[in-house]
């Protein structure tokens, strides 16, 4: 669980704008012919179905229950189910980062200026490249939410310099 710094931490960056409500914009801004505007049904849209072992945060908490109630291992080396709950968070944080690559592409085809477009590529491809230079130079695992957070802070200072 996360300490009280972290949590202080992520509060600030809610309040300055640097982590956004993609389902509140998809929701009030787009009709997609879907059952819901949630992660994995817009999934089918722009990337398709999820192959990872945990399925869904249902799944996830039944899991990380199991787990609890009989753990075969401290962390995600040395038990198989808090690895596949690794796996499916750092899934749902790729998996976020393209819904909005995709929203942002229906945003410019809306708003055919070149510049514009550019420019949203740009940030698109220096969030991707931030999140993956992370996850080369951090030996020590970050969680994936803590590499999306430190990619959008980075994302934020950019645009702020533009």
């Amino acid at each position: 669980y996360p300490d009280e710094a972290w949590a202080q931490q992520l509060e600030r960056f809610v309040e300055e704008g640097v982590l956004v409500d993609l389902f509140k914009i998809l929701k009030n801004s787009l009709g997609v012919g879907l059952s819901g505007y949630g992660l994995k049904k817009m999934e089918l849209l722009f990337r398709g179905a999820r192959d990872t072992a945990v399925s869904g945060a249902q799944d996830s908490l039944r899991v990380y229950q199991a787990w609890l109630d009989d753990p075969q291992g401290f962390d995600c080396q040395s038990d198989e189910r808090l690895e596949s709950i690794r796996i499916y968070n750092e899934d749902d944080c790729l998996s976020t980062m393209l819904l909005l690559k995709w929203m942002r592409k229906r945003l410019n085809r809306a708003t055919p200026s070149k510049e514009h477009s550019e420019r949203e590529e740009l940030l698109t491809q220096l969030a991707q490249a931030d999140y993956l230079e992370h996850e080369r130079k951090d030996k020590k695992k970050l969680t994936p939410e803590m590499k999306m957070v430190k990619a959008l802070k980075k994302l934020q200072n950019m645009v702020a310099k533009l």
